[in-house]
Parts: C-alpha cells; sequence; structure tokens
C-alpha cells in the first residue's frame, strides 16, 4: 500500500473559502490536494494527473462542472466513480444530471467536514478493494 501522500485529490470550486476548508481538511488527512477555481482545462488535468479523487462543484464560472461531467461521461466515463459533487443547487436542478448513478457521492452544501471526510475515505478504500493498485486511503493515526 501506498503511503497517505501519494492520495491526490483535485478540488474544483469557485469559492475560495470552500477551496480552502477542503485543501485543508484532505492535508490533514496527508493528502496530496490541487485546487483548482473553475472547470478550465480540468478533464484534461483529471487525464494528466490522475487524480485518486476529484471533489468537483457544479456551479462555476467559464466552465461549469456541468460541462466537466458532460466531457468525463463522453471522453472517460469510468472516471466517474472518482467524483464527489459538492453543489448547493436545488434538487430539481441536479435532476438534469445524468450521470449522477455513476458518480461516487453528491454532497449537499453546507456539509459536515467529518461526513465529507469519511465519503472521500470510502470512495478511496473502494478504488483500493476494486483494484488492488489504488494508493492506501487511511492512516492509522486520525488526524488532528
Amino acid at each position: 500500500m501506498a503511503p497517505a501522500e501519494e492520495i491526490r485529490i483535485l478540488v474544483v470550486d469557485d469559492d475560495a473559502g470552500i477551496r480552502r476548508l477542503l485543501t485543508l481538511l484532505c492535508k490533514r488527512r496527508g493528502w496530496d490536494v490541487v485546487a483548482r477555481a473553475d472547470g478550465d482545462h480540468v478533464v484534461e488535468e483529471i487525464a494528466s494527473m490522475k487524480p485518486d479523487v476529484v471533489v468537483l462543484d457544479l456551479m462555476m464560472p467559464r466552465v461549469s462542472g456541468f460541462e466537466v461531467l458532460q466531457r468525463l461521461e463522453a471522453e472517460n466515463p469510468a472516471c466517474l466513480k472518482r467524483v464527489i459533487v459538492l453543489t448547493a443547487v436545488s434538487t430539481s436542478t441536479l435532476g438534469g444530471l445524468t450521470c449522477e448513478s455513476a458518480l461516487w457521492a453528491v454532497v449537499r452544501k453546507p456539509f459536515d467536514n467529518t461526513g465529507f471526510i469519511a465519503i472521500v475515505e470510502e470512495c478511496l478504500q473502494a478504488q483500493q478493494n476494486a483494484s488492488g493498485s489504488a494508493a492506501s486511503v487511511l492512516r492509522s493515526e486520525s488526524a488532528p
């Protein structure tokens, strides 16, 4: 198993406060975090950096999370199982999301920090169990 430092999380959210919070929460677990303010070039980044988990907001300027998901669905559908959508959109707006069943999770804002980390860890553990080659997900000690 790879050490926690080898876990790579891509956070995509236009809210600077949310990006900082998610980065802090993930770094406390020892994970490497790359944060982006919009979906511009995210599909290409996912292909090149191969993050273990993608945390994606839906409503962003320039390139929305909806557009990112549409491209992933068309170009790299297997990647969707590593995506956690983090959103404040209404249920009716979310209903237009055609790939929701392929995503790991949809988390509503505001969210519980501990619950969010648990969802990320579950996603990482599922990948490890499925492939046997995913990076190690859990540190033996709890985060400070």
